[in-house]
């Protein structure tokens, strides 16, 4: 996952690995465009992140109900990333 350095919106960078992963390489100067800006940057290590899971959200939350506002905007969050093959 990226956030746009334009508009600051979270999209899919196509890769899909977990955090502790992601941080085990070295990615420079990859180029990425933004979904909903159209905004176009260069992107490095620090800038990636992986999506979180629906367990995760639920397990941060400290709720496993999933009729809590903020546990049910972040588990379609989650599902829509997966969608992308992320976070899966």
């Amino acid at each position: 996952m990226l956030n746009c350095r334009h508009c600051h919106a979270e999209f899919p960078s196509g890769i899909g690995v977990n955090e502790q992963a992601l941080h085990g390489v070295t990615m420079a100067g990859l180029h990425h465009r933004c979904p909903h800006c159209g905004t176009e940057e260069e992107y490095y290590t620090n800038d990636y992140h992986a999506a979180v899971s629906v367990e995760e959200i639920e397990h941060d939350s400290g709720s496993h109900d999933s009729d809590a506002p903020e546990v049910a905007m972040r588990r379609e969050e989650a599902n829509r990333m997966s969608a992308y093959g992320v976070g899966a």
